[in-house]
């Protein structure tokens, strides 16, 4: 499971547009792991927001 302090940065290294839907990925890096999230985003009522959010990676980091 993913815990949110575990990570310390967060950096977007890919985003599409498909439609009327923008996804966006993102990677969570900390100390001892990493993870790609996949976020598709949709307007709802003139405000976007995340439809989605899939986790499409996960590794742990080695330690020195």
């Amino acid at each position: 499971a993913l815990s949110t302090d575990e990570f310390v940065r967060h950096r977007i290294v890919g985003f599409a547009t498909l439609g009327g839907h923008r996804v966006v990925k993102l990677r969570l890096e900390g100390s001892a792991a990493a993870a790609v999230l996949q976020l598709r985003w949709g307007n709802c009522d003139g405000q976007w927001q995340v439809l989605e959010a899939e986790v499409v990676r996960t590794a742990q980091v080695p330690v020195a």
